[in-house]
């Protein structure tokens, strides 16, 4: 078994100078749920996380995030699928 996981962060529907409007999370669901139609993996788990200061949907796999006190910080729920990959090359 190969484990990986797939996040899917809330997308910014407007973005503002000091504060941006995210699409609601039942949004973020309902985009895990085409990507598992799609690619058919063998799920392990699914999860929610919540991280800090996203910058796109790419953020909350990349590299830590520092959150200082100087400045304020967002966090955002993530749907976290963990699956199988070898699954996903059998296929």
């Amino acid at each position: 078994m190969e484990l990986n996981y797939q996040d899917f962060a809330p997308m910014i529907v407007k973005a503002g100078l000091f504060n941006s409007d995210y699409e609601p999370f039942a949004s973020v669901v309902a985009r895990a749920r085409i990507w598992l139609r799609e690619y058919k993996v063998r799920v392990i788990n699914i999860e929610t996380v919540v991280l800090p200061n996203l910058l796109g949907v790419d953020s909350a796999s990349g590299e830590p995030i520092r959150i200082g006190s100087e400045t304020s910080s967002t966090w955002h729920q993530v749907v976290r699928v963990w699956y199988d990959a070898t699954a996903e090359t059998e296929a």
